[in-house]
């Protein structure tokens, strides 16, 4: 990783707001330490796994989808 990537993850693990990444799949690519701060998950737990399948809702997938079409 390089200098300015390192330099926003520090900042995104250092923000209060609750930030995530995730792929076109929906599986998680980063989680910032106030997310999982709040699931009382580290980080490592959700990386790589997919959102819908620890919160499943189709609704909310279903609308997910339609943004990434």
């Amino acid at each position: 990783m390089n200098e300015v990537n390192n330099h926003l993850i520090t900042i995104l693990n250092n923000t209060p707001a609750m930030v995530v990444h995730l792929d076109t799949k929906f599986n998680f690519l980063f989680v910032n330490k106030a997310y999982a701060d709040s699931t009382n998950f580290p980080i490592d737990f959700f990386l790589g796994k997919n959102h819908f399948e620890l919160y499943p809702n189709p609704d909310t997938q279903a609308i997910f989808q339609e943004v990434v079409d």
